[in-house]
């Protein structure tokens, strides 16, 4: 930032401080927020970086948009959801609990994110569980998930044409 560079953020369909009335978590109506996000700042090309769960997105706007991406950078992400939710220790928690998540919403949170902290700092869990809390509903949060399992562009990805570095912090 302080060398001229302009980062933009924005929150994921149904999470913060998007629109929470939304049924629609699929990587084509996720896609359709990034293109609309980048259309609005008129955004000629520019560097993309997807973590997380933000990651297949950039993945699929970089296939779609090569002439708009620089370079794509992805950070703890994934290109297969099943992939990911089978073999993450965290995503298996996801799966594992779900069934409880609406009932009991407080739990899920809180296992959820002392499991994606390794467990090391309860309080650090006790305040991603309330971000969680806060930016989604658990209905919503299931719905999210059940779309990101379906995620698979393993075949797509020799088709990313742009400088790409992919970070995967293991700690």
């Amino acid at each position: 930032v302080a060398s001229g560079w302009r980062i933009i953020r924005y929150d994921g369909r149904g999470m913060g401080s998007s629109d929470r009335e939304v049924t629609d978590f699929s990587l084509e109506a996720r896609l359709r927020d990034l293109e609309a996000v980048v259309d609005h700042l008129a955004l000629e090309r520019f560097p993309l970086c997807g973590y997380g769960q933000g990651g297949p997105t950039a993945i699929l706007y970089t296939l779609r948009h090569p002439e708009r991406v620089s370079h794509l950078v992805l950070v703890n992400s994934f290109a297969s959801g099943s992939a990911y939710y089978e073999k993450i220790p965290a995503m298996r928690t996801v799966i594992g609990l779900r069934d409880m998540a609406e009932e009991q919403w407080e739990f899920f949170t809180l296992t959820l994110a002392s499991a994606i902290g390794g467990f090391g700092d309860a309080v650090a869990a006790q305040k991603t569980a309330a971000l969680l809390r806060g930016s989604m509903s658990p209905a919503a949060f299931l719905a999210f998930v059940e779309e990101a399992r379906k995620v698979d562009l393993l075949d797509a990805l020799p088709g990313v044409s742009v400088p790409t570095l992919v970070v995967v912090d293991t700690s």
